[in-house]
């Protein structure tokens, strides 16, 4: 599969709520298994765009960092 903006929306629906998080290497293999070609850089690139429009968190305190929606965010597929 190679639409990005697919790859990206699948990617965002894999991204935990805060406290929970998600490191760029755990995106990366989880959109692979799921039968995209993607490399843990394009992944890590993506994040930062996004979460330059979205309301996406990344801890930055050791690394791997891990991303997160921000607690209370609207996000239409977590469960409450």
């Amino acid at each position: 599969m190679a639409d990005p903006l697919l790859r990206q929306w699948h990617m965002l629906t894999l991204i935990p709520v805060a406290p929970r998080k998600v490191s760029a290497p755990q995106l990366c293999s989880e959109l692979v298994g799921r039968g995209w070609r993607v490399d843990v850089r394009t992944v890590q690139r993506d994040l930062q765009k996004l979460s330059s429009v979205l309301p996406l968190l990344c801890d930055e305190r050791s690394r791997p960092f891990g991303w997160s929606w921000q607690a209370g965010a609207s996000v239409p597929w977590s469960r409450p």
